[in-house]
């Protein structure tokens, strides 16, 4: 006895449409395996239009498509599982996978605010920043780069860590260094994605 197993793909994008474009569907016993049954492989069945018909013994089958988008990338269904009686005629629709079960990737942070305590060191001294994010850092934290105008003068980090589900984080420079006569303006920079702040720091020389 066979039965008849009748498969169509549905539009990817618009699933009340079948498909038009080439499909092969493929056909899995219940152990994960091409399906062969009287010289027939059932692993490469042409579906032109996105629909594919034929005989098939009764059983419970796996069943996925395999085709291609409008930019010609490889694209697959869903699989199914189709349980087709003696005698019987099952239609099944594949739908082609969206993702909607991924995880979302996590929210863009921004950096909202840096600030530089003291403003004014003497040089040879430490200065201390800070930096406050949009939201809570991911798992593992992110980073927020660090830059200076002159970091003879007042260097910085290359960057400073805020850990996971925080938002703020601290860090203090290495000793300034001034060997003029006047007092150095040093613009310094943080960066996180396309968002930077930037806050300056006055190194006094050490006779001032």
């Amino acid at each position: 006895m066979a039965a008849i197993l009748d498969v169509w793909i549905a539009k990817p994008g618009d699933p009340c449409y079948v498909d038009d474009h080439a499909w092969v569907v493929r056909v899995f016993d219940g152990d994960g395996l091409i399906y062969h049954w009287a010289n027939n492989d059932y692993g490469q069945l042409p579906a032109p239009h996105a629909h594919w018909a034929g005989t098939i013994p009764p059983g419970c089958y796996v069943v996925r498509a395999e085709g291609k988008d409008a930019q010609g990338k490889a694209i697959q269904t869903d699989h199914a599982i189709v349980v087709v009686g003696c005698e019987g005629h099952v239609c099944v629709r594949l739908f082609v996978s969206t993702g909607r079960d991924k995880t979302p990737p996590p929210p863009k942070l921004d950096l909202l605010r840096f600030t530089i305590t003291p403003r004014e060191v003497r040089s040879g001294s430490s200065w201390k920043g800070t930096v406050l994010i949009s939201g809570p850092a991911p798992a593992g934290g992110v980073d927020v780069n660090l830059s200076s105008s002159d970091p003879v003068v007042a260097g910085v980090p290359p960057s400073v860590h805020v850990p996971d589900g925080t938002t703020t984080a601290s860090f203090t420079a290495p000793p300034t260094k001034n060997q003029t006569q006047q007092p150095i303006e040093v613009t310094i920079t943080a960066s996180l994605g396309a968002t930077q702040k930037t806050a300056k720091v006055i190194v006094l020389p050490i006779s001032h």
